[in-house]
């Protein structure tokens, strides 16, 4: 077996930690089931499903390709396992919406174990 210098294996080490410690989630995280539709037009109502959302928004923020929008979201539309709310007309930058995106959610300071995929049609 080769002598490999400590810092090395120590550093391999943090290198492995860092990528199973992404892959580990909590009871509180966030976890993305289902978007209801899978695509639609910008402005049409889109339920999020899933848990551990929180039963109030509280400055949580749904995320579109990673970027956090400013959705609006009816009365009574946040659950802690259904978001309703429509996508604002354009991207934060002002761009038009178009084409595929990934729908994340961000609960307090917690991003979601994963994305959803949702069309966005002309």
């Amino acid at each position: 077996m080769p002598d490999i210098p400590q810092a090395l294996m120590v550093l391999m080490g943090l290198g492995q930690g860092a990528y199973i410690g992404k892959k580990l989630v909590t009871k509180d995280t966030p976890r993305l089931s289902g978007l209801i539709p899978g695509s639609g037009k910008v402005g049409s109502k889109i339920a999020l499903t899933g848990e551990s959302f929180g039963d109030k928004q509280n400055g949580s923020l749904i995320t579109i390709s990673g970027s956090p929008i400013n959705a609006q979201i009816e009365s009574g539309g946040w659950t802690d396992s259904k978001i309703e709310f429509k996508l604002p007309a354009t991207k934060p930058n002002g761009d038009p919406w178009a084409g595929m995106v990934n729908v994340g959610l961000i609960v307090n300071g917690r991003s979601s174990a994963n994305e959803i995929p949702y069309s966005i049609e002309e």
